[in-house]
């Protein structure tokens, strides 16, 4: 896929390296994302100190999640939609 640079600096401030395509498979995250969605994913945030979608690896697999903090000092809410 190709993006335009332009709109890429508004997205983020990450270089084209640093940047991933990733393909949603299944449902648990419908209706924000549904199966077969390509993500753009910036793979230099890493700071969980803010609620959003985040990529996350268990095992061999990834999953695109929404991360939350919790309530307890912490601990982070991983939810699907």
């Amino acid at each position: 896929m190709a993006f335009d640079k332009r709109f890429l600096r508004r997205m983020t401030d990450a270089k084209a390296n640093e940047l991933a395509i990733i393909r949603v498979k299944g449902h648990s995250m419908e209706p924000t994302l549904l199966d077969d969605d390509h993500v753009l994913v910036d793979r230099t945030k890493r700071n969980l100190s803010y609620d959003g979608l985040f990529v996350i690896r268990f095992d061999d697999a990834l999953h695109v999640k929404r991360v939350g903090r919790s309530a307890s000092k912490g601990k982070v809410l991983v939810i699907s939609d």
